[in-house]
């Protein structure tokens, strides 16, 4: 009989190739199958058929034992559902089809209470294509695979007019966050990247951080709802519309309030980085507007419209904060803002505003006209660094 060593090797195995073993019945060699031999272990052995018979333990005291399935599914990826991620296939579906099935298989506890289901949707690196608005009408936590940068990480975009990201309340209580993406579209339209829907009741405390935006075909966040954060993104949006974020709308109901705006980088603007409808309540701070677009004699950091305008793109020249509504409790500090702004004014006032606050800010740039222009308003206009002006502050 041939040793081991002197049997030839067989290609790849299948479940029905044979294989010799003793039977301490018969007290004989016979052949089984493959599959038997798999079958005897599964039943014997207590081999797991798949992750949900697997368990995993977190290290640390009182952590409590769950499957390994449970813990693959805490975040949903993308990938899950077919998105490729190439920048050539359509991922629409795919990624709607991962939205809804983090929505739909969240449970509130409580009402207005925390969810409990898989509330995270993870986007790896890649190129990840959309030829109509991704809808979204429940609780969500979007993230991108790292800090978000133009090159690199998690890219969505859109290819056809319309919005990139819909949120639209199903109910009240309604929360969410989009992190560490990098979101743009490719044509011109009347879309925005994220738009924020206003409902009855609106959207309660979401959050955008440390995502990049270029090329919206209107604005790259429109914003309403409640308790709003805007942290840390970058924007550079010469492309097509040249503005970044609205607050609030001039139709009625469509409101932002408790806004905060900080740490921003608004880089080669061309309109607006800040346009303000209807806001109660906000704090713009710690923001950087370098380098405005050349093509734009004038660019406006914020810029608060009257209830009955029309949003209008590019078509005007703008001062750098201009307040022709009836605004209350705005605070705008220690923002950094460089540009030429010919005959206008970084701070023009020509409203009724209620206790504005223009503290710690830093503007450079030029100027032939009045820099800040703060008469009729209540509020605090110190500590601002002005060069570069003819007139530096009109009270």
């Amino acid at each position: 009989m041939p040793t081991i060593n002197q049997l030839s090797s067989i290609g790849e195995v299948t479940s029905a190739d044979q294989i010799p073993t003793y039977d301490e019945s018969n007290g004989d060699t016979r052949k089984m199958s493959v599959l038997q031999l798999q079958d005897y272990m599964q039943d014997n052995l207590n081999l797991p058929n798949n992750s949900d018979e697997v368990n995993f333990l977190q290290a640390g005291t009182s952590a409590v034992e769950r499957t390994v399935q449970a813990k693959l599914r805490d975040v949903v990826n993308v990938l899950d559902f077919g998105a490729v991620g190439d920048g050539v296939t359509d991922d629409t579906a795919a990624i709607q089809a991962a939205i809804n099935y983090v929505q739909n298989n969240m449970t509130l506890n409580v009402s207005n209470g925390p969810y409990t289901g898989p509330q995270t949707l993870y986007f790896p690196d890649g190129y990840f294509k959309t030829t109509a608005p991704l809808l979204i009408t429940k609780a969500i936590s979007i993230v991108g695979s790292k800090s978000s940068e133009f090159s690199t990480g998690a890219r969505l975009f859109s290819t056809t007019s319309g919005d990139l990201l819909r949120f639209t309340p199903a109910g009240g209580g309604v929360s969410f966050s989009v992190e560490r993406m990098n979101l743009f579209s490719t044509v011109a339209g009347t879309g925005h990247l994220i738009n924020v829907v206003d409902g009855s009741p609106g959207y309660n405390s979401w959050r955008v951080k440390d995502c990049c935006f270029q090329n919206p075909q209107q604005m790259a966040i429109r914003a309403t709802g409640d308790d709003i954060q805007i942290l840390n993104n970058t924007f550079d949006v010469s492309g097509y519309s040249g503005n970044c974020i609205q607050l609030g709308s001039n139709t009625a109901g469509d409101v932002a309030s408790n806004v905060r705006i900080i740490g921003n980088n608004f880089f080669n603007i061309t309109v607006h980085c800040i346009l303000i409808y209807n806001a109660q309540g906000a704090v713009i701070s710690n923001n950087i507007v370098s380098q405005p677009n050349s093509s734009t004699s004038s660019v406006a950091f914020v810029d608060a419209q009257d209830s009955s305008a029309a949003l209008c793109y590019g078509s005007e020249t703008y001062n750098a904060l201009e307040f022709s509504n009836t605004c209350s409790n705005i605070t705008i500090s220690g923002n950094s803002i460089n540009g030429s702004y010919g005959t206008k004014s970084i701070f023009n006032n020509i409203g009724t505003l209620t206790n504005i606050n223009l503290v710690g800010n830093t503007f450079s740039g030029s100027g032939s006209g009045t820099a800040i222009v703060a008469g009729g308003m209540s509020g605090n206009v110190s500590g601002n660094i002005i060069s570069g002006w003819t007139t530096p502050i009109s009270a």
